[in-house]
């Protein structure tokens, strides 16, 4: 989550971030006074008491129950109030307009009737939220310098010339876009990955006690295969043909039978495996004849009647298992590959930037902090590689 802190400002701040205690007073305003303009209902969320009552595997970690609003409030609130560099931006430019401006010039929210129509939402054409809220902070602290808007000017003279190019990082932009509320969602306390039942769930089946452990990939990856995999899954389906099926077996054939052992295997073994003892229980009942020994009665036919029902339920609940596993993590796979997107869209961004000399000249120095992460992508981990 650090890392991707870091990251967001790709799209929005020029240089590296880091988490400061202390919010920014700069973003808490700018988002008191923005968030205003967004009137619509948020959607619901889900009460506790619903969610117990839900099978967790049914429940989806793709309700992403954030609003419009609700992203906006994530950019201002939760990233750029805690960003070292974002402050220290405000600082520099200073007090140029102060909030009472913002609210005479109408810039981030309009009047009591018309909230939505303001100036921000006459002349913003971002394509994410974060460039929004960066955009946003550019009107409510404008530079004074005449270095800054030069150099400003200098790179939008470049774009506006240079039609191809600019779509073309636009274009990587949009490929993001899809992805940014799964992103945005992450820093709030409604991301259905947080819920606590969710939490409880991932924890019983797939972490260990220790928190240490929980951050190594190779350990919760052998917890998996030994405990989810094998216990869980394949051994329903070996339980009666190798724990059960041999040695009740033998023990039959011990017990007095007149056949050699292996004319009594193939008679009485066939019970134990799977799908075919339903075929040996089928044949048995066809076959069946009056028997005085109900002792023999038991034996062929009560008995592969036991065994067949019950191995059935055992091949029923190892499927489920595996059903139930594939989906679980499916879907937390997919929810990571929001992050994969981010990151191969910052690849490919940095990627154009090089290949235009020009470009390269303008904005290059500005991609110093996403450079150094991309080089050390594949650099192993405790938690495996960040592969893009």
């Amino acid at each position: 989550m650090r890392i991707v802190l870091s990251l967001l400002f790709i799209f929005c701040l020029p240089a590296s971030v880091t988490a400061i205690e202390k919010s920014s007073s700069m973003a808490t305003q700018l988002a008191e006074h923005y968030l205003k303009s967004f009137t619509e209902a948020v959607v619901p969320l889900p009460k506790v008491h619903e969610i117990k009552k839900s099978k967790i595997p049914d429940i989806t970690i793709f309700d992403i129950h954030l609003s419009l609003k609700g992203e906006r409030s994530a950019v201002f609130n939760e990233i750029f109030a805690k960003s070292n560099y974002y402050q220290q931006q405000y600082n520099k430019v200073g007090n140029v307009l102060n909030k009472y401006a913002w609210s005479d010039l109408h810039l981030f929210c309009g009047t009591a009737t018309t909230p939505a129509y303001h100036f921000l939402s006459r002349i913003n054409k971002t394509v994410t939220v974060l460039g929004e809220g960066a955009f946003a902070s550019l009107l409510a602290a404008p530079v004074a310098n005449l270095e800054a808007l030069t150099r400003r000017q200098r790179l939008i003279s470049f774009l506006c010339k240079n039609t191809q190019l600019y779509n073309n990082l636009r274009g990587e932009l949009q490929n993001y876009k899809a992805s940014e509320r799964a992103m945005l969602s992450f820093w709030t306390e409604i991301d259905p990955l947080y819920a606590e039942e969710y939490n409880k769930y991932l924890t019983k089946l797939f972490y260990t006690p220790s928190a240490a452990l929980n951050k190594r990939a190779r350990t919760l990856q052998k917890r998996k295969v030994l405990v989810r995999d094998i216990w869980d899954i394949y051994s329903n389906y070996m339980w009666y043909p190798v724990v059960l099926g041999l040695p009740i077996t033998e023990l039959a054939y011990q017990m007095g039978s007149k056949l050699s052992r292996g004319a009594f295997y193939r008679n009485r073994y066939w019970m134990y495996l799977p799908i075919y003892n339903l075929y040996y229980l089928t044949k048995t009942i066809r076959d069946m004849k009056p028997r005085p020994d109900a002792s023999l009665i038991f034996l062929e036919y009560i008995q592969p009647s036991i065994v067949t029902i019950y191995s059935f339920w055992q091949y029923y609940k190892a499927y489920h298992n595996y059903k139930e596993y594939a989906g679980v993590l499916s879907n937390l796979a997919l929810r990571m590959a929001d992050l994969q997107t981010f990151l191969i869209t910052l690849k490919k961004i940095n990627a154009l930037v090089q290949q235009n000399p020009a470009l390269e000249a303008l904005y290059g120095s500005q991609l110093g902090p996403i450079r150094l992460l991309l080089a050390r992508a594949h650099e192993p981990s405790e938690v495996g590689n960040c592969v893009i």
